[in-house]
């Protein structure tokens, strides 16, 4: 009754910001284990919830952790449909990736949404190597919306450092879905 009158009432975001200030605590404070276990569970939980703030911060602080036990999570959060937390896992591929994450993030991006195959090929375009140029093609070839198949044809120039500038500028000119 007193906390109706009080207008009281639960609110997500402050538990989970709470939550990941008790995880820095711990990490300050030198209890690395204790920390990991308790961002799993609250990582778990907010994935049932998909509270994506709570999964980019427990992400996040467990990738600074330790990056290499991250790395199926980071994977998974690439190719999700959310932007933000997509983006969020791209960023930490960057920082704390290699060249196999690319190649795997390459077969996702196969595999993926349009908005998602951008995000995989924006990144691909700056962190891929020339050796991909032909299985960027065939998602180019492949695909039905314009705004991945521009990022394909932008990692294709990038990665071949212009050297492939006819092609690109004849898919540019032949695509009817460029041109509208």
């Amino acid at each position: 009754k007193e906390l109706k009158a009080a207008n009281y009432s639960y609110d997500n975001l402050n538990s989970i910001g709470l939550g990941l200030d008790y995880a820095e605590s711990l990490i300050e404070n030198k209890k690395n284990a204790e920390a990991v276990a308790y961002l799993n569970t609250l990582f778990a939980q907010a994935s049932k919830l998909k509270a994506i703030n709570g999964q980019v911060g427990s992400l996040t602080l467990l990738t600074q952790l330790d990056a290499k036990k991250q790395k199926k999570k980071l994977l998974l959060a690439a190719k999700n449909e959310n932007n933000v937390y997509r983006h969020v896992a791209l960023s930490l591929l960057h920082k704390y990736g290699d060249a196999n994450d690319t190649k795997k993030l390459l077969a996702l991006a196969a595999k993926s949404s349009p908005a998602v195959q951008e995000s995989l090929l924006n990144y691909i375009a700056q962190n891929g190597s020339i050796s991909q140029l032909k299985a960027i093609e065939k998602i180019v070839d492949k695909s039905t919306d314009a705004h991945a198949k521009l990022a394909g044809l932008s990692a294709i120039n990038l990665l071949s450092k212009g050297a492939d500038s006819k092609a690109l500028i004849d898919n540019l000119s032949n695509d009817a879905q460029l041109n509208e």
